[in-house]
Formats: C-alpha cells, sequence, structure tokens
C-alpha cells in the first residue's frame, strides 16, 4: 500500500486546523447575527466601522473606554486599518454591516489556517518535509492558537504570528537557495 503524498497530508492538516477553529459557529452566530467572543473583538469592530465611516481619522480619545471620563487609545489602528480597508471591494457587493461583519469572523479561521501553512513552510525548509507536517499538525492542534483564530473572535492576535513565520521562511528559503 502506498503512502499517503506530503501534499495530500498538509492538504487535511489545514482541513482539521480550519475546521477546529469553526466549531465555536453555533454560539457565534445567534438568530443570524454575530456575536463577539468577547470584549476584545467587540470592541476591534467598534474601531474598523469608527475607521469606515471617518476614514481616514482615527480618534486619539475614546469616550467608551474608562467611561464616563474617556481615555487614550492604546492600541494602534494598523491591524483595524487593515480590516476597515477590506470594506471598499466588500462595499461594491454590499452595503450591510452584519454582512461586513460575518466575512471578517471568517477571516480569522483563513489566517490562523496560513499560519499552519507557514509552520509547514519553515519547518520543511529547515528540516525537510517530515518536520514541516509535524510543525504544521502542531499549530492546527495548539489550543492556544485555536483560540486566537477561532471564528468571530476578531483580533489582531492571529496576525502576530505571520510576520515573523513569513519572515522566517523568506530568510531561510534565501538561505537554501544561496547554497545552492
Amino acid at each position: 500500500m502506498r503512502r499517503p503524498s506530503a501534499t495530500f497530508i498538509l492538504f487535511f492538516v489545514l482541513a482539521l486546523g480550519f475546521f477546529l477553529r469553526l466549531t465555536n459557529f453555533p454560539s457565534a452566530v445567534i438568530g443570524g447575527r454575530l456575536f463577539p467572543f468577547d470584549s476584545d473583538p467587540a470592541y476591534h469592530l467598534r474601531k474598523i466601522f469608527l475607521l469606515i465611516h471617518n476614514f481616514p481619522h482615527f480618534p486619539a480619545r475614546d469616550p467608551l473606554l474608562a467611561f464616563p471620563f474617556s481615555a487614550q487609545v492604546q492600541w494602534p489602528p494598523l491591524f483595524d486599518l487593515l480590516c476597515a480597508s477590506l470594506w471598499v471591494p466588500f462595499s461594491v457587493f454590499s452595503h450591510s454591516q452584519e454582512r461586513f461583519e460575518f466575512v471578517l469572523a471568517g477571516l480569522i479561521p483563513l489566517l490562523g489556517a496560513l499560519n499552519i501553512l507557514l509552520a509547514y513552510l519553515v519547518g520543511r525548509e529547515l528540516f525537510g518535509r517530515t518536520a514541516g507536517l509535524l510543525a504544521a499538525l502542531l499549530v492546527a492542534l495548539s489550543p492556544a492558537h485555536i483560540f486566537i483564530s477561532i471564528f468571530g473572535r476578531i483580533d489582531h492576535h492571529v496576525v502576530e504570528p505571520l510576520l515573523p513565520l513569513f519572515l522566517l521562511f523568506l530568510s531561510t528559503r534565501l538561505s537554501n537557495h544561496r547554497r545552492t
């Protein structure tokens, strides 16, 4: 009997990881409405829609922080700005804020799957195909990674591993390319 190919195994791991990140869908969507996972995603949604309606201005103070006194916004707006920039192509098809929330909620598990793929690529470049598959499986099954990339958790934490993994992949790829 033939062993399954690495491509098939990787596809299976990616599908498994994506499925695990969608398991909370029934509790995140009630009556056709998205309910934010906790206060962080709710606040990110607030900042995203503030950016959409007031682009390019982003408030330095928010009256809902430290209510009733307001407070300085402590978090940089890059994640929210990137999410808000998706509104432009989305608005061609629909102007529904609720539908856009679903697009953002579904984007998070896709970014989680991209993390899994990058873990595979880094592991493969550094230690070979088997190590890459093992790295992808570990990220796919990691409870901490599932938590940050679960459906509806619109938060910047899913993007944090992407840049280091991507840079590590590029540097190892270039390093291996120069050796040959």
